[in-house]
């Protein structure tokens, strides 16, 4: 779970108040690494803002998913996740959680 952006900005301000990271991150409970990087990122005058890493596979909707694949059966994860408006990755993974496979069946 995120932390709150101002909890965040009162964590670098103790941090400042103190000039110490370490103390700042014991006090509070929070990680060193953590902490650190909120404080470069807060001296560079970015925003603390938690960001997502993009639209998850379980908010694709399932049915307008197997209707586009039932209806174009030919089409690459790529094209599929153009027309989701989301990752290739993201495809692959509702696909896989509805059931359906990449195995082809081949007869030589």
């Amino acid at each position: 779970m995120a932390y709150p952006v101002e909890f965040k900005e009162k964590a670098v301000e103790l941090a400042n108040s103190l000039n110490s990271i370490n103390r700042a991150s014991i006090i509070l409970g929070v990680a060193y690494n953590v902490l650190k990087s909120w404080k470069e990122k807060h001296d560079k005058g970015e925003d603390l803002k938690h960001r997502s890493g993009g639209k998850r596979f379980e908010k694709i909707d399932k049915e307008k998913l197997k209707d586009y694949i039932d209806k174009n059966p030919d089409k690459f994860l790529e094209e599929i996740a153009e027309e989701f408006g989301c990752s290739k990755t993201a495809i692959d993974k509702a696909l896989k959680n509805m059931g359906y496979t990449n195995k082809k069946n081949y007869k030589l």
